[in-house]
């Protein structure tokens, strides 16, 4: 099973400790997987696309980086062509609301998110003050 993994620079630590997954399962991580002088559009979409999973590391961070952005946008648009869940959000800290945001975070409102800070499993993105 491919996993990739999308984050922010500065989540990157979190990244990783993500990352550690039993064997059988193969984490994307870009620290790990780019090569000096790949061209990283088509680079990271082949991964997305070769991937079973997509986790949305979600940060009040993330939502404002572009590229992470990017990566959100092309998931969601492998999500509709094989007509199945594939983007995961994981909520990194409490207090971002996906409604209140541009696209693409803004489609994902009304997932079921998985909480990194306290292990929960939540119906909706979370409200600003961190409850469902």
């Amino acid at each position: 099973m491919r996993v990739f993994v999308s984050h922010a620079w500065e989540d990157k630590p979190l990244a990783l400790e993500l990352a550690k997954l039993p064997p059988f399962i193969h984490a994307w991580v870009d620290v790990r997987e780019l090569l000096g002088g790949q061209q990283l559009d088509p680079t990271i979409i082949e991964a997305i696309e070769d991937s079973h999973v997509f986790l949305a590391l979600i940060s009040k961070i993330s939502v404002g980086k572009r590229y992470v952005a990017k990566e959100v946008a092309w998931a969601l648009e492998r999500e509709a062509k094989k007509d199945r869940v594939f983007v995961l959000p994981v909520m990194l800290e409490p207090g971002i609301d996906f409604a209140k945001l541009r696209k693409p975070y803004k489609q994902l409102a009304s997932r079921l998110f998985v909480s990194a800070t306290n292990g929960n499993v939540g119906s909706r993105s979370p409200t600003t003050d961190g409850r469902r």
